[in-house]
């Protein structure tokens, strides 16, 4: 079951493209949810379509932009 308590909001971008993904999750450790995003950009098609450009260069960057606390993943 997912402990919504640990939620966060978080951005990978990239400053050679300005291309930007928001996301969200309530995982522990925050950066397997990076790493998780990598692995998808391994699919070049899926990764175009969410992704956009951020991983076509080694200059992107992964941040937790708040730490958001909730109930529900609504």
């Amino acid at each position: 079951m997912t402990n919504y308590q640990l939620g966060k909001i978080y951005r990978l971008y990239n400053d050679d493209c300005n291309d930007t993904y928001i996301g969200s999750s309530a995982q522990i450790n925050i950066n397997r949810r990076f790493h998780r995003h990598r692995e998808f950009a391994r699919d070049k098609e899926l990764s175009k379509r969410r992704y956009g450009k951020i991983f076509d260069t080694p200059n992107y960057h992964f941040e937790v932009i708040e730490e958001y606390p909730c109930n529900s993943r609504k």
